[in-house]
């Protein structure tokens, strides 16, 4: 019997210091967090994001920051301009979309649905050209990888957006005017209705655009 006692004694004893060990630690970590909280920038100019103070623990002190101000490569910035020049104002250009953002798998299992979806879901697409009404209609891609590294890949990259009802274009990473704008007449000849009427006259539109 008195074995027993002691033994719950025991028991009741240990329960009370860990349970004081949780609260300590606790109070620890609060204080933490809120010192952090405290010392972290409140800038809105800053180009550096504190990670949020639930997370401190476990990202230390990791910090994000942007890789640059915009979000496009000079040579991609280039070739946003010439394509808004060309495709306005008919058409939309967005660029750098997720294709998560606008393709999903369908068709098979729930397991060979999502396999599928895996091999596009990490790619972007350098630009999406949009009707008025938001309608995609393109994927334009620019090549700035060697002939070598590319054949394959863009083979099924493009035999996908053709599948799912979409044109694939491909522009050199600095494209010239010219080209741009004989995509942008093919466009207009398919989605325009004012444009079919005169598309015995696509030369008079690609010699007045030019860069």
């Amino acid at each position: 019997m008195n074995i027993l006692l002691d033994l719950g004694a025991v028991i009741l004893v240990t329960a009370i210091m860990l349970l004081a060990s949780t609260r300590q630690s606790k109070k620890k970590r609060l204080t933490i967090l809120a010192e952090a909280d405290k010392n972290s920038p409140s800038s809105p100019a800053t180009t550096q994001t504190m990670i949020p103070s639930s997370a401190m623990g476990s990202y230390g002190q990791a910090t994000l920051k942007t890789k640059r101000d915009t979000i496009l490569s000079p040579g991609e910035i280039e070739c946003f301009r010439r394509l808004s020049r060309s495709l306005s104002p008919d058409f939309y250009v967005f660029p750098q979309v997720a294709f998560r953002r606008i393709l999903e798998a369908h068709g098979g299992t729930p397991e060979q649905n999502l396999w599928l979806f895996r091999t596009i879901s990490q790619q972007v697409a350098d630009f999406i050209v949009c009707k008025q009404d938001m309608t995609m209609v393109a994927v334009i891609e620019l090549d700035n990888r060697s002939p070598a590294e590319q054949k394959d890949t863009d083979k099924v990259h493009d035999k996908i957006i053709r599948q799912v009802g979409l044109l694939p274009f491909r522009l050199p990473y600095v494209a010239q005017q010219d080209k741009i704008d004989a995509y942008a007449a093919v466009l207009r000849r398919m989605y325009c209705p004012a444009a079919k009427e005169s598309a015995t006259q696509p030369q008079i539109t690609l010699a007045t655009n030019t860069a």
